[in-house]
């Protein structure tokens, strides 16, 4: 609304100018023509001058409905233009991929947009304005963008989407100013759930943003119930907006052949972002007393992207003390079932800010036993004692549930049998994409009926 309310607003001003200078060139006229000839021209200003005055006072009316609220600009609808909203996709200077499972999921959302014969571009908030291509799908950065401010965000992106056929907003909370666009939320897990909060901490309103975004959109595509039945604590009528369609694994780059040839080692595998929030803080404080109980029967690969520089030091740090047990890779997005090959077990240890991990689901078709904190949607993938261990986030149940594994191969393999059982016939791509797919229909039905805009 800023944006419009400026432009408006220069377009007065311009008009004004014009008025005056049509005032102006009547009085001259009148000066040296006192003919029927300057009754002529005269006629031909004051017309002109009474249609400026009326588009002028058409203009300020519509700058006052616009900082009220009221305005509703119409909108010039691209058919088949779908926009994918987020944060990051590259970093703010467009230089770096970020290699996340929220980034894996908005790109195969495009190429599945893509196939289903539309039109999709990422954007994403940037430093400076940015057009690249990754793997086929166009990516924007808009050249704007808050680090604080979620609403800000949503605005900027409502004037530059003004033209999309339906807006996809990932995270869902990029929706709460998005106003007279048919929009799909999407919610990756609750993200609020961190290590500060304390009762007594939360004040009025946090949640307003994300309700608003609620409010607003079509519907809500959730990949855990976790947030589902949140959303029932406060506004049941909400929740009925949001839909759950888990997250899955490519069948294509997960037909993961076994690699196994490190004679009695067990191999341990964290497949995540290395900050905090993935738990690999505790993974480092429970291996530091496990390593040196275990020797070379115990092997730990981190493979992902270093958020930070104290996770970078602390990483590290903690390869040189045990070189020969410890050790970082990277891969890109299409090659991370390389990092499953040889891994007897996968680590998924969140301590808060969690959906349905992508790598808890990779790790159990990989034929890995999984081991993964009780956090966000991560019980909706895994029954304890069944197809993986479920914990609490501590290095202290870390390291329990670790030594268990290392003392019971019968238990790592029954573990990953069933692991991989669960995840073949529930978290498959195909299942991922039949939901988007319904959702994407009747977005459009629904838009094309009138009923969403």
């Amino acid at each position: 609304m800023k944006v419009e309310a400026a432009g408006l607003s220069k377009e007065v001003v311009r008009l004004r100018k014009e008025n005056n200078l049509l005032k102006d060139e009547n009085f001259l006229l009148k000066e040296k023509l006192g003919s029927k000839r300057y009754r002529a021209i005269d006629a031909v200003v004051d017309f002109i001058y009474r249609s400026r005055r009326n588009k002028l006072a058409r203009l300020e009316k519509d700058i006052k409905e616009v900082r009220s609220g009221g305005y509703k600009a119409k909108r010039s609808v691209k058919v088949g233009r779908v926009d994918i909203v987020n944060i990051n996709f590259y970093d703010w200077d467009g230089k770096e991929v970020f290699k996340g499972g929220a980034e894996r999921y908005v790109y195969d959302l495009a190429c599945l947009l893509k196939d289903m014969g539309f039109k999709p571009r990422i954007l994403q908030c940037s430093n400076k304005f940015f057009k690249k291509r990754f793997n086929g799908v166009e990516v924007v950065g808009v050249g704007g963008g808050s680090r604080s401010s979620t609403a800000e965000n949503s605005t900027l992106f409502n004037d530059y989407c003004r033209d999309c056929e339906f807006l996809i907003a990932s995270p869902l909370e990029l929706a709460c100013e998005i106003k007279d666009i048919p929009v799909i939320g999407i919610n990756h897990g609750v993200n609020f759930d961190g290590i500060w909060n304390a009762f007594g901490n939360n004040y009025a309103g946090v949640h307003d943003e994300r309700m608003s975004a609620l409010k607003n959109v079509f519907s809500c595509v959730c990949v855990d119930t976790n947030f589902i039945n949140w959303t029932r604590t406060l506004d049941y009528n909400l929740s009925l907006k949001e839909k759950y369609i888990p997250n899955y694994f490519d069948e294509e780059q997960f037909r993961v052949k076994r690699t196994r040839g490190r004679g009695d080692q067990v191999v341990f595998v964290y497949p995540r972002r290395i900050y905090e929030a993935r738990g690999y803080d505790i993974t480092i404080e429970a291996f530091r007393k496990i390593l040196p109980k275990y020797g070379k029967k115990v092997r730990l690969n981190f493979v992902g992207q270093v958020d930070n520089e104290k996770a970078s030091s602390d990483l590290e740090e903690f390869m040189r003390e045990f070189p020969e047990n410890v050790f970082h890779f990277e891969y890109k997005m299409e090659e991370m079932a390389n990092a499953y090959k040889d891994a007897d077990v996968v680590l998924i240890p969140t301590k808060y800010c969690e959906g349905t991990s992508l790598s808890c689901i990779e790790g159990m078709v990989s034929g890995a036993a999984v081991l993964a904190t009780n956090v966000g949607g991560l019980p909706d993938l895994v029954i304890d004692g069944f197809n993986g261990l479920m914990i609490e986030p501590t290095a202290d149940s870390l390291r329990d549930a670790v030594e268990q594994l290392i003392e019971d191969p019968r238990l790592r393999k029954r573990l990953a049998s069933n692991g991989k059982k669960v995840a073949e016939e529930a978290f498959n791509k195909k299942n991922w994409e039949r939901g988007w797919q319904d959702e994407i229909r009747r977005i459009r039905e629904s838009a094309a009926n009138g009923r969403v805009i």
